[in-house]
């Protein structure tokens, strides 16, 4: 049996021509199945009562058959007649089911209908301008739902807030008691995103979204926490103009991998060039792996240089062939040898055959002896033609006279690269 987890509840008294209220009531509501809103046809029964529980029925039972519910969200009007406008404490006992289907299912507490003078009832559409020091409008809900709720149907926002002055155009909290987010959004949809943000000014140097946090945890927490190939962050520029980066990081970055996938999945993963002032391993130090780390620093050349080696072992003749992996060829070109024999000299060691075939020749070595080899070769892949590594190439206009590491040259870091990337935002007085 659905069931309806959470109700929005939107009274308001109608105006009439006459000196007196109508008894008609505007009911919004918000019907979820499992937690989820439904979209489809349902019944709905409602009736009057002066308690919360127990107490007296109110006038008639008033239903409201086959009320569309899209995405979650329903509107009815309820007329209780002259019980309504009675006067005295009142509640709404609310039930639903499917339309047509056997029998209710009744939502408990009862709503209590709280009604204000026809001369303060909010009239729509409703527009106001005032100036003021203190807050304009003020909703508090000390129930379990929401304090304010505003749905639309058309391809227009709900809810639109601005500000010309300093402040913000919109601000939710949480008190410090609170367990709850401060801002929560949800989509149901089959496109677009839970939150979109976009500044629209070109000279606005700031950021779209800016997170900060006074606590122990992070400024931005993503997560992908369901079984699917989404990512939990993406990023991406699409600017012409060199500089413009789809991320920049100003601090230290770590990336760990704790999915089921680690060890058939890369941790960075890369596609495109990778620079770096330095690279290196870090590893529980094999000797101490408790209390210390080991660093090892990359090889570094101007090219993009493979390298391979091994230990061979002479025959007879004092001769070996060294096989390679079968794609060797193709990935790489101008190849470079180097031999060296283990354990007894031999001066007439050398390269009897170059590369062919992924395989290459060593001879004029001692009978039985062994030989260390390492073989180098140039990258020649298609990305490796396509975009050749440079070895020197100009800072951007905006970079010259600023420095990856200005402390290297005994400079300030104010003259570093992209140092004013992000400007400080002020904190916000509370």
């Amino acid at each position: 049996m659905r069931h309806v987890e959470r109700m929005l509840l939107a009274f308001a008294l109608m105006g009439a021509p006459a000196l007196h209220a109508s008894t008609a009531i505007t009911y919004q509501g918000e019907l979820r199945n499992a937690g989820t809103p439904v979209t489809a046809n349902y019944d709905f029964r409602f009736v009057l009562y002066d308690a919360d529980v127990g107490g007296s029925q109110l006038g008639s039972i008033v239903t409201q058959n086959a009320v569309p519910v899209s995405a979650g969200v329903f509107t009815v009007v309820v007329d209780f007649g002259a019980a309504f406008s009675g006067g005295g404490e009142q509640y709404v006992e609310i039930s639903a089911k499917p339309a047509g289907g056997p029998s209710y299912t009744v939502l408990s507490p009862r709503q209590h209908v709280t009604r204000a003078p026809i001369a303060n009832a909010l009239q729509l559409p409703y527009a106001d301008t005032a100036i003021s020091n203190g807050t304009l409008l003020d909703v508090a809900n000390g129930g379990d739902g929401q304090a304010a709720a505003f749905s639309s149907g058309s391809s227009f926002v709900s809810l639109y807030a601005a500000n010309v002055g300093s402040g913000g155009a919109l601000r939710a909290d949480t008190s410090s008691s609170g367990t709850g987010s401060a801002i929560t959004g949800y989509n149901y949809g089959n496109d677009r995103y839970a939150a979109e943000l976009e500044i629209i000014k070109v000279t606005n140097p700031r950021a779209a979204i800016y997170a900060r946090t006074a606590g122990t945890g992070q400024a931005i927490d993503a997560e992908v926490n369901s079984s699917t190939t989404a990512d939990a962050l993406f990023a991406r520029t699409t600017s012409p103009t060199a500089g413009s980066y789809a991320g920049v990081f100003s601090g230290p970055v770590q990336v760990s991998c704790s999915a089921a996938t680690c060890n058939t999945t890369n941790a960075l993963q890369v596609v495109g060039n990778f620079a770096a002032t330095m690279k290196n391993f870090i590893i529980d130090h094999p000797l101490d792996p408790a209390n210390k780390y080991l660093y090892h620093t990359s090889v570094e050349s101007p090219d993009m240089k493979n390298v391979y080696d091994g230990v061979a072992r002479l025959d007879a003749s004092g001769e070996a062939t060294v096989e390679l992996p079968e794609w060797f060829e193709a990935l790489n070109r101008d190849y470079r040898y180097q031999l060296t024999s283990i354990g007894a000299p031999a001066p007439n060691l050398y390269v009897s055959a170059k590369v062919r075939d992924n395989r290459f020749r060593i001879g004029g070595g001692v009978p039985g002896g062994e030989v260390s080899w390492q073989v180098t070769g140039i990258r020649q892949d298609a990305y490796a033609r396509r975009y050749p590594a440079p070895v020197e190439q100009m800072k951007a206009p905006g970079d010259r006279g600023h420095y990856l590491v200005p402390e290297a040259f005994g400079l300030p870091a104010s003259l570093s690269i992209r140092q004013d990337e992000a400007p400080v935002v002020p904190a916000v007085e509370h």
